[in-house]
């Protein structure tokens, strides 16, 4: 690849596209890491702790991960 074709690479649409995929698949699995770990500690904490609402935040943080899940999906196969 010659220096002149890299630099046009560079400054196209598709090297900017390209960089925002890559940016967006990160920060959605870095999302899902989170709310898997935040998912592992309201077990964690559902089980030291007795409250009334503990299916609710168990829930949510359920919730958290399927839509980590989506924005994974999205990021790959829809950016």
């Amino acid at each position: 690849m010659e220096i002149n074709q890299l630099f046009k690479f560079i400054i196209s649409k598709d090297f900017i596209d390209f960089i925002f995929k890559i940016i967006a698949i990160f920060i959605s699995f870095f999302y899902l890491l989170y709310a898997i770990v935040f998912f592992k500690q309201t077990q964690v904490m559902n089980k030291t702790l007795q409250t009334k609402g503990k299916e609710l935040t168990l829930t949510i943080s359920f919730f958290q991960i399927i839509f980590g899940l989506f924005l994974l999906f999205l990021a790959l196969f829809l950016v």
